[in-house]
């Protein structure tokens, strides 16, 4: 299950979750899955807030704390909204994005984040 951290934009709380993740940001230094929750809700706030560049350097940064430490949900979960962030700015690295989530879907058992990154491939192709 994800953390709450990564659930607050779906009760609409956009501006709560931006503030609250900022805030949060601000306590937690270092590579910390704390913080790499906390970087994805403010990804996924700072894309809902029609700031799609933003929101792509918050989901990189979460990406990266979660691949150093081997957190293969939070690493995925940034990918699967790279995407979405990605297609908004009219990126090449979208389906580069999809791809890599794929592979480090391989032998994880997150069915929601492996259903939207199946929904993408079928955008892209």
């Amino acid at each position: 299950m994800p953390p709450q951290s990564e659930t607050w934009h779906i009760r609409g709380k956009h501006l709560s979750a931006r503030d609250y993740a900022r805030e949060f940001l601000g306590m937690v230094p270092g590579k910390t899955r704390g913080r790499a929750c906390a970087l994805n809700a403010a990804g996924i706030a700072s894309l809902t807030l029609g700031n799609p560049a933003l929101a792509v350097e918050e989901l990189m940064e979460a990406k990266a704390i979660g691949v150093e430490i081997d957190e293969p949900y939070i690493t995925i979960a940034a990918l699967v909204t790279l995407v979405v962030s990605s297609m908004v700015l009219g990126s090449e690295r979208t389906v580069e994005f999809a791809n890599e989530g794929h592979a480090r879907l391989e032998g994880q058992d997150f069915p929601m984040l492996q259903g939207l990154l199946l929904a993408f491939d079928g955008i892209f192709h």
